[in-house]
């Protein structure tokens, strides 16, 4: 049964839905390589198409994620890549892992989706002193209840910072320093990496029936809509921040 936009990102199957797609990925990791054989958690995993990557890389990666179906089709992935990846179901708000456990916490359009302080402060417990955060968030441009309304509504979103406000969200919770990186299109908007597909899926696992869904369709229809509404609205960012030693 498909409910909120997880479930429907689920029965797609789609791998990269976060703001710049799987090339913003990619280019990212380039700009900042993980250290192969480090321990990294990449928290909201989805269909595991990133942790697959990390693992490829050389890293010890666990996924989490929050929807059990994702977490199914991640597992399926992995096994078509012939990587090792540690499964997790669980909530970026409350992590079910020890204090000091991961070289790196990987993130991609997710702490907008839970409570930014208590999840921060998740973050940081878990990551060893000296570990380093990338998380990749969207941002208003300019205060907007209404559209902060309208995306709440369509994708479930919780909040809807300002660029300054998801710095100060690190700071109050001690990552020090803190980076911003936009260095694969800093003149992105909402469409145009929004579901972009520049990067082939080939492990992509869409259910079928859901094509036909209604929900499905008319959640895309009005998601078409939004973004030619507010796409001038929105941009993203990376965020790198460092655990202090």
């Amino acid at each position: 049964m498909l409910v909120n936009y997880s479930d429907i990102l689920a029965h797609l199957g789609e791998g990269a839905a976060h703001p710049g797609g799987f090339g913003g990925t990619a280019r990212l990791l380039e700009r900042y390589p993980l250290h192969p054989k480090s321990r990294v958690l990449e928290i909201g995993c989805g269909t595991g198409r990133t942790a697959c990557h990390l693992a490829k890389l050389g890293c010890e990666v666990t996924g989490l994620d929050l929807n059990r179906k994702m977490l199914a089709k991640a597992s399926s992935r992995a096994k078509r890549e012939a990587v090792e990846v540690q499964w997790v179901h669980g909530d970026a708000a409350c992590l079910p892992f020890e204090d000091h456990s991961f070289d790196y916490l990987f993130i991609e359009s997710v702490t907008i989706f839970v409570q930014p302080e208590q999840a921060i402060q998740e973050y940081y417990r878990v990551l060893k002193p000296g570990g380093r955060l990338l998380d990749r968030e969207w941002f208003s441009r300019r205060k907007n209840h209404l559209l902060e309304q309208k995306m709440n509504d369509l994708y479930n979103v919780r909040v809807l910072p300002l660029l300054g406000e998801w710095v100060q969200y690190f700071e109050n919770n001690h990552f020090a320093p803190i980076s911003i990186w936009a260095g694969e299109d800093t003149h992105s908007t909402f469409s145009s990496s929004l579901f972009q597909s520049t990067y082939a899926d080939y492990n992509q696992m869409i259910d079928v029936e859901a094509l036909n869904d209604e929900r499905v369709i008319r959640f895309l229809e009005r998601n078409h809509t939004f973004i030619r509404e507010h796409e001038r609205e929105l941009n993203y960012a990376v965020f790198i921040a460092d655990k202090p030693k």
